[in-house]
């Protein structure tokens, strides 16, 4: 969306004969909205145990729909010459995907790389699954099944920073991050016919540090299979993309769920006062309320639980304040039955927010005689303080005094301030600290240097006879 400038409030202690420090202020995000999942898949639990055989005999596989309309990754939509059929199963132990891959050249199969655990399994023929049990789209666990009975696993996330470099709507830059040295405990079978192959998979959800699966939960999941029995090979998946966006990610529910959580926001932590808010019912009319409990660590662990009656078709709105200090922290938020003590919905997140101010300068020199000059900002503040909160802004001079001050109001999580060189003060080397202030309580603190320039003399004008 277009940038739109802010309205803003200043209190002003000027050198004489300067204007306005901070003369614009504007919105900006320091990523793209999360898109709707590409498509929602409905995950449907177990009735019997499955022996992992892939020969998908089991009453569980003929329920439902297969997913049989998979597209070429950075196909333009288009669909693959070979099709493939995924069906997704669950139990509280462990999640199963059952496969069915057509084959017309079933001897033309790449396997070169055998049995090996870790290796390069993607030049072989071969599943991929990505899986995000917390459904937050920037991380996930790649696993990789190949025909022969290699496994291949690694954690993978996503991170976005503000690019000082862009100077347009949407400044930011997105990493993709790998930790192979990940292991997990899935496995695969593979069977072979005539003209096709199939597979079945079992994921634990011990390997995400989960004691179980919530029926009603939500992952994220992507699969894709690599078939490189046709010259140049054949990339497809369920959502005709890679591992790349995550937030393209199909989302799976695991069965119909006791209750449905909606507007729920854990993304945003942030140092100081947060605010929780979400509104839940119960769509299968036998839970009458939830127990919350909502877990808070920082430098120390608080937990609150509190009971919500729940109707089946009118939502309960539910918030509760919780704060945040300037260190690694996690919030964990489950709702309980009130009687079993049986978690009915649980999630979670985490992050470091040591550093809950950072700076991103356009450059680390302006030029007195141009305007204008601007630093983008990153703030890490809980979304009850940060409405109440004000960004003081100071000049520092070469000597380490303050030499200006401008406060700043209606601040957002990231934001750009334009300055104009001159208002700081003449040449030399400056710093500018920005201080975020929750009345008296100082927030989060940065600094960062600002070298002001004299522009270059003009030559003077000659004339020729």
């Amino acid at each position: 969306m277009p940038l739109a400038a802010l309205s803003i409030v200043l209190y002003l202690v000027p050198l004489p004969g300067h204007a306005d420090l901070v003369y614009s202020v504007q919105p900006i995000s320091p990523e793209p909205p999360v898109a709707t999942p590409a498509r929602e898949v409905t995950a449907v639990a177990l009735p019997a145990p499955v022996t992992l055989d892939g020969v998908l005999d089991e009453p569980a596989w003929d329920a439902g729909l297969w997913l049989d309309d998979w597209l070429l990754v950075e196909g333009a939509g288009r669909g693959p010459a070979a099709q493939t059929r995924l069906k997704v199963r669950f139990d509280g132990e462990a999640l199963y995907l059952g496969v069915i891959a057509d084959e017309p050249n079933m001897a033309g199969l790449q396997e070169s790389a055998g049995a090996l655990r870790d290796g390069p399994l993607d030049a072989d023929d071969c599943l991929e699954v990505w899986l995000d049990p917390g459904s937050h789209r920037r991380e996930a666990y790649h696993l990789i099944f190949s025909v022969a009975g290699g496994v291949c696993d690694a954690r993978q996330w996503e991170t976005t920073v503000l690019d000082p470099r862009a100077l347009v709507e949407g400044s930011q830059g997105t990493t993709r991050h790998e930790d192979p040295d990940w292991d997990g405990h899935a496995g695969a079978a593979f069977v072979r016919a005539a003209d096709r192959w199939s597979a079945e998979v079992r994921v634990p959800a011990t390997d995400f540090g989960l004691p179980g699966i919530v029926e009603g939960g939500v992952w994220g999941l992507n699969v894709a299979r690599r078939r490189w029995a046709v010259p140049g090979g054949e990339h497809s998946s369920l959502t005709g993309l890679g591992g790349w966006p995550m937030d393209g990610f199909a989302g799976v529910t695991l069965g119909l769920a006791p209750v449905e959580v909606s507007g729920l926001g854990l993304g945003g932590l942030g140092v100081g006062e947060n605010e929780l808010q979400f509104e839940c019912r119960a769509p299968r009319r036998d839970v009458p309320g939830v127990d919350v409990r909502l877990t808070v660590r920082d430098a120390e662990e608080r937990t609150v639980r509190f009971g919500v009656p729940l109707d089946a078709d009118k939502p309960a709105v539910i918030t509760r304040a919780y704060t945040l200090a300037a260190c690694p922290a996690a919030v964990t938020l489950e709702l309980l039955h009130p009687t079993s003590n049986e978690v009915l919905y649980q999630a979670a997140v985490s992050g470091d927010l040591s550093t809950p101010v950072r700076v991103y300068p356009l450059s680390e020199a302006a030029v007195l005689s141009r305007d204008p000059w601007w630093v983008d900002l990153d703030l890490q503040i809980g979304s009850a303080s940060l409405a109440r909160s004000r960004l003081l802004v100071e000049v520092l001079a070469p000597t380490g005094r303050v030499r200006q001050r401008q406060r700043v109001a209606d601040l957002t999580p990231t934001m750009r301030l334009t300055f104009r060189p001159r208002a700081i003060g003449p040449a030399g080397d400056w710093t500018l600290r920005f201080i975020v202030l929750d009345g008296k309580q100082e927030l989060g603190r940065a600094e960062v240097p600002l070298r002001l320039l004299r522009p270059n003399p003009q030559p003077p004008l000659t004339s020729r006879s």
